[in-house]
């Protein structure tokens, strides 16, 4: 199985999000 690390930043709030999903895809809803 695959996995995707993901890295977000708000910049709003001045911080990362890191996460990881094994179907990136349905995660971000595209």
């Amino acid at each position: 199985m695959n996995f995707t690390v993901y890295i977000l930043f708000s910049e709003s709030k001045n911080k990362f999000y890191i996460g990881f999903t094994s179907n990136l895809e349905d995660r971000i809803g595209s």
